[in-house]
């Protein structure tokens, strides 16, 4: 509920410094980082999303299993007071955390705002697409965060899809 209701507070901040008119970036990628298969098209945005999620999710499995900064985060995450009775100091894990949290935030709003144009009111509900996430993935597993984001990006894709031609009929 704190969630929805700070996603409202920031909107209406938003639609007051910026209005609620549409922003559209320029292309800033290169035209040849685009993919084609047959009559299938991916845009170059779309290309270096997947890519940068890659290599995203190999950066963090390597960071959580082998550097020690990772394993004080697993440590802390699994059980808070052991580890700082082992001497691991929880609240710079907490602030790494909150840092890396920021820096995947941030990409993911750079690949948003570029793959589309953007208003307050497309903005506000990117974060609600969360929930369903993380219901269907958990929050302790990044396995199925990933194959709850691709089930619900893909049930979105295609109702959507669906929905166009039906009401279009």
């Amino acid at each position: 509920m704190l969630t929805v209701g700070l996603a409202a507070m920031f909107k209406g901040a938003l639609l007051l410094v910026w209005g609620g008119n549409l922003y559209t970036y320029p292309d800033l990628l290169p035209e040849f980082l685009s993919w084609s298969w047959g009559v299938v098209q991916v845009p170059p945005v779309y290309v270096s999303a997947i890519f940068m999620g890659v290599v995203f999710l190999l950066l963090f499995g390597l960071f959580f299993k082998y550097s020690s900064q990772g394993i004080y985060m697993r440590s802390v995450a699994d059980n808070q007071s052991a580890a700082l009775s082992l001497g691991v100091h929880v609240r710079r894990v907490f602030a790494l955390s909150w840092a890396i949290a920021a820096l995947v935030a941030e990409s993911a709003g750079l690949f948003s705002v570029l793959s589309t144009a953007s208003n307050v009111h497309e903005l506000s509900s990117i974060g609600l697409k969360v929930f369903p996430v993380v219901i269907l993935g958990g929050l302790d597993s990044i396995g199925g965060a990933i194959i709850g984001g691709i089930i619900i990006g893909l049930l979105e894709t295609m109702t959507g899809g669906y929905l166009s031609r039906l009401c279009g009929m």
